[in-house]
């Protein structure tokens, strides 16, 4: 059954979910449906992901960033991640795994030049 987009932002509201939760249970019930389509600087399809694959995808980057805080005071909670990613999955990826950890916030930085990356991390 394809749903509208008017069912998903329907079920948002109706549900009260969370953007990861919305996206988890997208994944379990239309896990082949393409939700991102990139596009490459002439404007042709570059990559998509579905459903089911950025669930994954994102899931790991929880679980891993699970190990990475569990030694952090407070287990983690409200450990900032700093994303150094250009636009693209890599970044949607990212951010969504940030959410579905629930502990930890994501901070979007464009990946700097040089050794820029020293003032935005101790900034």
């Amino acid at each position: 059954m394809e749903r509208t987009r008017e069912y998903y932002c329907d079920l948002l509201q109706k549900e009260q979910h969370s953007f990861a939760r919305f996206f988890h249970q997208c994944a379990q019930q239309e896990p082949d449906k393409k939700l991102f389509t990139f596009l490459n600087d002439i404007g042709k399809e570059k990559e998509t992901v579905t459903a089911g694959s950025l669930n994954a995808m994102a899931t790991a980057v929880g679980m891993w960033l699970r190990t990475k805080l569990s030694g952090a005071t407070d287990h983690g909670m409200g450990e900032r991640v700093i994303l150094l990613c250009n636009p693209g999955l890599e970044f949607v990826v990212s951010f969504l795994g940030c959410m579905y950890e629930q502990r930890c916030v994501a901070v979007p930085c464009y990946p700097p030049l040089g050794n820029t990356i020293y003032s935005i991390i101790y900034n």
